[in-house]
């Protein structure tokens, strides 16, 4: 299993009159979601695939909400990143990957499908539209992992002991094949 940590994550903000181009970039150290209608904060976060090796069996992203969403659906998009977050990132909504509540705890959603080994992988999050629209609350997240499952790749090393222990058996198989000797077999030429 490989636990990857961001190589960013950022929040920007549609200001109002909200039109889908986000403005800026708001809350720097606190990636937040808010839509009020007129003003939306939404973020996007980038995980370098570069060092994992094999084939990846599974992958998991989650995060952990620090402010409750009341009660809102979080929309979770993905886009091929470049380790760096921009503000069209965090405005992209074309490839939705599924939803999570967005409740006080650890929220985590099945991103198999869409990560493959790479370059980057970037989320963009996005709080889904609320009807009839409540007091927004601004929520905040921490704690984003990419939690991976590969099939193991033998290294350099288990090569080289998988191809000494072949060398072995097979040499021991060559003199399993000449003439066995009897045990007696000294003692047979005395009589």
């Amino acid at each position: 299993m490989i636990v990857l940590t961001p190589t960013d994550i950022a929040s920007g903000e549609d200001r109002g009159p909200k039109d889908g181009t986000f403005d800026n970039f708001v809350n720097p150290g606190t990636p937040s979601l808010v839509d009020s209608g007129f003003t939306e904060f939404r973020l996007a976060t980038e995980f370098h695939l570069g060092t994992v090796a094999g084939s990846i069996l599974s992958t998991v992203l989650s995060f952990d909400a620090l402010s409750p969403n009341t009660p809102a659906v979080i929309e979770i998009h993905g886009y091929t990143g470049d380790g760096t977050v921009s503000l069209a990132d965090i405005g992209f909504t074309a490839n939705l990957l599924g939803s999570v509540s967005g409740a006080l705890s650890t929220n985590s959603l099945d991103v198999t499908a869409f990560v493959s080994a790479g370059s980057f992988a970037g989320f963009s999050l996005d709080e889904a539209p609320r009807l009839p629209p409540p007091t927004p609350t601004t929520n905040r997240f921490n704690s984003f992992q990419l939690t991976l499952t590969t099939a193991d790749v033998p290294g350099p090393a288990t090569l080289w002991l998988t191809a000494g222990g072949l060398l072995a058996a097979f040499a021991r198989l060559r003199r399993g094949i000449r003439a066995p000797r009897t045990r007696n077999s000294r003692l047979d030429g005395l009589h």
